[in-house]
């Protein structure tokens, strides 16, 4: 069995640690450009380990089976989509 709220925990680290790093590693390097590009990826990432703890915490709650976890992302994709327009 997948531990998805683990999963979720390592990739919300992992964009805390690039979103540290651009903010403070990449400033006098990159343009005001591509550290922009950097701020969206970063979140991006964010938000959908946001979206797999959600899954995670269904799936432990018995309110989803194994099998959806991808319908919670793909809607949580097109929630993000309307969010960013």
């Amino acid at each position: 069995m997948l531990n998805w709220i683990g999963i979720s925990a390592i990739n919300m680290a992992i964009a805390v640690a690039l979103g540290a790093f651009g903010a403070h590693g990449l400033k006098n390097i990159a343009s005001a450009q591509q550290l922009e590009w950097w701020h969206t990826a970063t979140l991006y990432l964010f938000i959908h380990a946001l979206g797999l703890l959600l899954v995670g915490l269904f799936i432990r709650m018995k309110y989803a089976t194994k099998s959806l976890h991808g319908y919670y992302k793909l809607a949580l994709s097109y929630l993000l989509v309307a969010y960013m327009r």
